[in-house]
């Protein structure tokens, strides 16, 4: 009688699961945090400016979009 591979336990199936969501949440937050700590610098570079005619209240109201509506966001994500 030739051998069955046996199919992976449950609780082994879920721990995997488990892992996996913790390292996608995990990827999210960099990906956050990442993006939260370049833009004020991006907004800084002579380069970023000159290329797409920024005044200093045009980065002012960029800066201002991107923080109010990640401080609003915060509450539904928490």
């Amino acid at each position: 009688m030739p051998l069955v591979p046996s199919s992976p336990t449950p609780r082994r199936a879920a721990s995997s699961r488990r892992w996996t969501i913790i390292a996608l949440l995990n990827a999210g937050m960099i990906i956050a945090y990442l993006s939260r700590s370049n833009l004020p610098v991006a907004l800084a570079l002579p380069d970023f400016i000159k290329f797409f005619h920024l005044s200093d209240v045009d980065r002012g109201t960029l800066n201002s979009a991107f923080f109010w509506a990640y401080a609003a966001l915060q509450i539904p994500a928490g």
